[in-house]
């Protein structure tokens, strides 16, 4: 029979260890680990595919709106801008395609928007209807920014845009 050249407690010692490595192992690969393998590896976003929506709300002179409501069509989802006029929506259905935006106070902004080069009412309460913006078309799993959405505020004395009769084409 071989004797070990190493004493008894080293032998536990060793054991203890080996297992301890081997729970923080598997503990590590059950999380998805730490990465790694190349692309991007970044904050994907929560469950429901992992779709996060972001953008900011100002005047045209780049003066965050505080309050004004974004809500993707088709759900329930909705959130205030920030103070510095960002907002971000998680769990965004991978197949939603439009958002609206109304403004915090009617009485000190336009009820039009200005989105990619397009004017959309942001009124629910006018003749035709709160107009809907398009989304990032695909959207994908991780972050996707619409950009910046300009509301006129009009106690500031911005000229409003010309008002609009109809809802962009989509």
């Amino acid at each position: 029979m071989r004797q070990s050249v190493l004493p008894k407690s080293s032998h536990i010692r060793f054991s203890l260890v080996l297992i301890l490595s081997l729970m923080f192992a598997l503990a590590l690969s059950a999380c998805g680990g730490g990465g790694g393998g190349g692309g991007n590896n970044f904050n994907q976003g929560g469950g429901n595919g992992g779709v996060v929506v972001t953008g900011t709300v100002t005047d045209p002179n780049g003066n965050p709106i505080k309050g004004a409501v974004v809500s993707i069509v088709g759900t329930n989802l909705s959130t205030t801008t920030a103070a510095d006029g960002t907002f971000t929506i998680s769990n965004v259905p991978a197949g939603a395609s439009e958002f609206v935006v109304t403004s915090p106070n009617l009485n000190q902004y336009a009820d039009l928007a200005e989105y990619k080069s397009f004017w959309y009412p942001t009124d629910p309460l006018n003749s035709y209807g709160q107009c809907k913006m398009p989304l990032p078309s695909p959207l994908h799993i991780g972050f996707n920014s619409i950009g910046l959405i300009y509301l006129y505020n009009l106690s500031a004395g911005t000229p409003p845009p010309p008002p609009a009769t109809s809802c962009p084409p989509g």
